[in-house]
């Protein structure tokens, strides 16, 4: 290792020493030294410094966690070690743990940051890359050590993050030509999970696949835009609501298709005691009672919008039965079939009454005929009959 004047570091400690005080310098006096046109520099070299800085750290956290030293303080595992003593959050110091690990598998990329030759950021994209490619593929040390060399190469010859990804996309086509029955678009692993919470608010999670996430980033790209300079929603709120406008969009256009080639159909349950209080419903009431068929009732909320959205709705009406007022239709009935007092109820009567079997409007009986309305008597018989007659 050598300084600036070509000497070299007598001790680790010492590079450390030099790090510091370069660093310090940055901090206290670079900020007022360097112009603004001449900050850009500044900053690629201090990318280039973290790339090295990214490479170090894992190489020295590899030497650490191999020896269990993290065990001489009395931390069973090198991330826990690395938040008690290296003040690093838990998701920090796990992160940390795994690039350790997999900078570690795939020295090239390693070698990469060490040389400068990468950014820390990119390095951690194309490890994102690669756990993500066909599990075919990802076993295969000595094909993805090659994708990365290629990877790297191309970011060393000063290509875009863009190209590295068409790059990798090219490769990959290639690998598929060659295997064409994996299951390497992860099609079986597809899922996606809407959970609701007791407030009606939810929770989205889920694993797509290419085809599926080109299309949902196509929505939010298109619908997620910020609608000028004070629109303050951040970038998680506008693909937020970028999703559900599209969602809506698509219900107000008629897209949803239908269920088994028909359309979809919405119940609704209307209690009648509710529905009569409500103002002007007499005339709806009239109606059902006129045609045997409710009318729409009210329906409030999104949800209730979204379910009827472009459906046959067939509002049934519901109440509880009165058994005061079914006691006297009974009662009413009796009475309109000749059982008006006691005697009626004889069956020997209604055996001489032949004229007006199977006659239930009277016509084919004696036209003098009358019904006298039940006496208290007769109420009483109709309430014994009632269980018969039900």
């Amino acid at each position: 290792m050598c300084t600036a004047d070509g000497g070299s570091f007598g001790s680790v400690a010492e590079a450390l020493r030099m790090t510091r005080a370069g660093l310090d310098y940055l901090n206290a006096r670079a900020a007022g030294e360097v112009e603004a046109a001449g900050s850009g520099e500044v900053l690629t070299s201090l990318g280039e410094i973290q790339a090295k800085f990214t490479a170090a750290h894992a190489t020295v956290l590899a030497r650490f966690d191999a020896g269990d030293a993290h065990n001489a303080d009395g931390y069973g595992t090198s991330a826990r070690w690395l938040e008690a003593m290296a003040q690093m959050a838990p998701r920090d110091a796990k992160a940390a743990v795994r690039q350790m690990r997999a900078l570690g598998k795939h020295r090239c990329l390693e070698e990469a940051l060490a040389a400068g030759e990468i950014s820390a950021s990119w390095a951690g994209q194309i490890l994102t890359w690669v756990s993500k490619l066909p599990a075919q593929l990802r076993h295969d040390d000595d094909a993805i050590a090659g994708i990365i060399e290629i990877l790297v190469r191309a970011a060393a010859s000063g290509a875009s993050l863009e190209d590295l990804q068409a790059l990798l996309g090219r490769v990959l086509a290639l690998w598929r030509a060659g295997h064409p029955d994996t299951d390497d678009d992860r099609f079986g692993d597809r899922y996606l999970q809407v959970a609701s919470t007791v407030d009606g608010a939810g929770t989205l999670r889920g694993d797509l696949t290419p085809e599926c996430t080109a299309a949902v980033q196509a929505v939010l790209d298109a619908l997620g835009k910020r609608a000028g300079p004070e629109d303050m929603r951040s970038d998680g709120q506008r693909f937020h609501d970028a999703l559900q406008l599209g969602c809506e969009l698509l219900i107000r256009a008629k897209m949803i298709p239908d269920r088994a080639g028909a359309d979809t159909h919405v119940a609704v349950h209307i209690p009648f005691a509710w529905m009569a209080a409500l103002d002007g419903a007499a005339p709806v009431i009239e109606g059902w009672l006129a045609d045997g068929l409710g009318r729409p009732g009210s329906l409030a909320g999104k949800d209730a919008e979204a379910a009827a959205c472009d459906a046959l709705t067939y509002p049934v009406v519901t109440g509880h039965a009165d058994m005061t007022v079914i006691d006297k239709i009974i009662s009413f009935v009796l009475g309109a079939y000749g059982h008006g007092s006691d005697a009626d109820l004889d069956p020997a009567d209604d055996a001489d009454d032949s004229g007006t079997d199977g006659d239930l409007d009277g016509s084919g009986g004696d036209s003098d005929r009358t019904t006298a309305p039940a006496t208290t008597a007769t109420a009483r018989a109709a309430a014994g009959q009632g269980a018969a007659i039900a």
